[in-house]
């Protein structure tokens, strides 16, 4: 699985296994803050995503491996 995600770190992610169920999941936030002489500018950006993937029978769950690397996030599911 390739997942587009420019912008993130690996640390937004968060990546949970139940039931053959692979859940993918992300939340970013960013805080701003400009002081000038007669005023303070601040600005907020929040985003998130979640994405859930029902995987075959036939997958090894003990050896996923995920990677985050230039924008995308690649999971490898033998």
């Amino acid at each position: 699985i390739e997942l587009a995600a420019p912008g993130l770190n690996k640390e937004n992610f968060k990546l949970h296994l139940e039931n053959d169920i692979l859940t993918i999941a992300a939340e970013v936030k960013k805080e701003q803050e400009s002081k000038q002489e007669n005023f303070t500018r601040r600005e907020f950006s929040y985003g998130s995503f979640k994405r859930s993937f029902t995987l075959p029978k036939s997958i090894n769950t003990e050896q996923i491996v995920a990677n985050y690397e230039n924008g995308i996030l690649n999971i490898q599911l033998p």
